[in-house]
């Protein structure tokens, strides 16, 4: 349905037979007061008038047709519905107007009849190809929902880093082949005195940069990293000996201390710095753990791996 908004009734009628001519449907208004009720323009909620497409004129008794585009846009109700003004007026200033007041286009009169159906029919295919755009996004979006009720073992993302956390660990550990899998636990050194002299908001910052230059390493394809609380973090790696798990471990150590974080009241080192800890195997949680601690008894700033002698940087 074609809404016609014109106060010359013989305007409205030479439009409405063009647009009959193409066979669409046509209704009048000889005002924008008149189009309001048509529209019901008051009501903001529900589903849209049975009205695809709107012709409006500029020069219009009461409200001109600039204001009523302007308050038809303002609804969300009505928003979607496209408009074209058809006018008499030819000024760059009306023409600016009207496309700022939300209208998709500008018809001088007098116009043909194969430019009008052209113009309203591309206003009708835009109309229904943002529509089907919505309906897919919404579709999306229901998908996306679903697949985060489904999948609730997935859905333990950090906020600051968008790396899982530690509720996501079974189900990474459960989805692998555990023959070659070590877990790495590591901790910021002196993690307490860094939160106590930076406060909570700067040793965020600093966990966040360290967590970006691990995830930099090179050599690092297909592990996975996860955030852990305070200063710790975890990854889970493929090596097939403790020798090569142990080397991993002590190139991430190195790539932190490379970097010189500065750290504003560490007991040791005179940067930041890391203690992590590695295993592989059964209870390979509280085992790489024990290692990480076993790391920071030795002084942190080192890699230990379970079953293996501590091996420091420095």
């Amino acid at each position: 349905m074609i809404l016609i908004i014109d106060d010359v009734p013989e305007v409205r009628m030479l439009l409405g037979h063009m647009l009959r001519a193409g066979n669409l449907s046509v209704l009048e208004a000889a005002s924008a007061e008149e189009a309001y009720r048509i529209l019901d323009v008051e009501r903001r909620n529900g589903p849209p008038p049975l009205v695809s497409a709107i012709l409006m004129d500029v020069e219009l008794p009461g409200q001109d047709g600039i204001e009523a585009v302007c308050l038809i846009k303002s609804n969300p109700r009505l928003a979607e519905i496209p408009v074209i003004v058809v006018s008499g007026r030819e000024d760059e200033a009306c023409l600016v107007n009207a496309f700022m007041a939300g209208a998709i286009d500008y018809v001088t009169k007098p116009v043909t009849q194969v430019q009008l159906l052209t113009r309203v029919r591309g206003a009708l295919r835009l109309a229904l190809e943002s529509e089907r755009r919505r309906e897919r996004e919404a579709a999306l979006a229901a998908a996306n929902a679903a697949l985060r009720r489904d999948k609730p073992s997935l859905t333990g993302i950090d906020p600051g880093t968008g790396l899982p956390d530690l509720s996501a660990l079974p189900a990474l550990l459960s989805g692998r082949l555990a023959a070659d899998l070590w877990l790495f636990s590591g901790e910021i050194d002196g993690w307490t005195n860094l939160s106590v002299a930076a406060g909570e908001t700067g040793a965020a910052l600093v966990k966040r940069q360290v967590l970006t230059l691990l995830g930099a390493v090179p050599g690092r394809v297909g592990d996975q990293m996860l955030v852990l609380p305070d200063g710790a973090f975890a990854l889970l790696a493929r090596r097939p000996t403790a020798k090569e798990a142990l080397l991993l471990a002590d190139t991430l150590c190195r790539a932190i201390y490379d970097a010189t974080i500065p750290h504003p009241r560490s007991s040791g080192w005179p940067c930041i710095t890391l203690s992590i800890g590695c295993a592989r195997g059964d209870g390979l949680e509280a085992r790489a753990q024990a290692a990480r601690e076993q790391a920071k008894l030795d002084g942190g700033n080192r890699a230990v791996a379970d079953d293996v002698p501590s091996a420091g940087m420095m």
